[in-house]
């Protein structure tokens, strides 16, 4: 997920990674159920929260509004992104950035 950065990828499923890695995709379920307690949605949008905050935090992605960058990482829409940005960092996205803005 790392390397490949396939989160990027807004229409990724979980056949999707299947077909790339090999692996049956029920056995990608169950390492992500049991062994790290999150499903497939939760590990992907994580990964996609995080991409949007390296970005947010690089100059270079200025000219860019949040939703801009949120749907270059992944998200297809406005409302999916609050929701899920808010439930892993508990801020929406909005605030996150002033608080960014206010810790520089």
């Amino acid at each position: 997920m790392k390397i490949d950065k396939l989160y990027l990828n807004g229409k990724l499923s979980i056949q999707d990674v299947s077909e790339k890695l090999n692996i049956p995709k029920h056995y990608i379920s169950e390492v992500l159920n049991e062994h790290m307690k999150t499903n497939f949605q939760d590990f992907i949008n994580e990964y996609r929260v995080e991409e949007f905050i390296k970005r947010l935090k690089n100059d270079q992605n200025n000219q860019f509004t949040l939703l801009g960058i949120a749907i270059d990482v992944g998200f297809n829409s406005k409302s999916s992104f609050n929701a899920i940005f808010k439930k892993f960092k508990g801020l929406t996205p909005t605030e996150f950035k002033k608080n960014l803005v206010q810790n520089n």
